[in-house]
């Protein structure tokens, strides 16, 4: 190769010293710059995401720490009922009563149910209902759904925080 390049006319050498600083600068700004630039835009675009999410959840936690402040007795209602009663009160508001086939105490602070052909919305609507008002938080759940839409059975274990 050494004697190849000597063996070229000095106007030949230049252009080949030339392009083969072109390509080594080519591979350089293609191996190394180019993913580095583009990694650090990509990393821009997802910072200020994160910021935007985190303005958010600051201007919503600032709406809950607000809501708490004017109505401080919303989770703590009916704090001396027993979660079964409640449990079972709620289920009749929610019209969820009649699929209920099992309810039994789990525990101090828990019930453990079984609905069978429940209404799907229903019980969800009735679980957001029990979170909301009596801070009851569902620790395990099996849902499957039953043969008609829109209809489930359903195993849960609920909590009082």
């Amino acid at each position: 190769m050494k004697d190849w390049f000597y063996a070229l006319q000095p106007r030949e050498r230049l252009m080949v010293i030339a392009c083969g600083a072109f390509v080594a600068i080519a591979l350089v700004y293609m191996l190394v710059w180019a993913p580095i630039a583009e990694r650090r835009a990509q990393l821009i675009v997802n910072v200020r995401a994160q910021r935007e999410v985190l303005a958010w959840m600051r201007e919503a936690g600032e709406q809950v720490r607000q809501a708490r402040i004017a109505n401080p007795n919303t989770a703590a209602t009916d704090m001396t009922r027993s979660l079964l009663s409640i449990v079972d009160s709620t289920a009749t508001q929610g019209k969820v009563r009649d699929p209920i086939t099992r309810m039994e105490p789990e525990g101090e602070s828990g019930v453990r149910l079984s609905l069978e052909n429940a209404d799907f919305d229903a019980v969800i609507r009735w679980l957001g209902r029990l979170k909301g008002t009596y801070n009851v938080d569902v620790t395990r759940a099996t849902i499957t759904p039953d043969t008609t839409p829109g209809r489930v059975d359903a195993r849960l274990s609920l909590q009082r925080s």
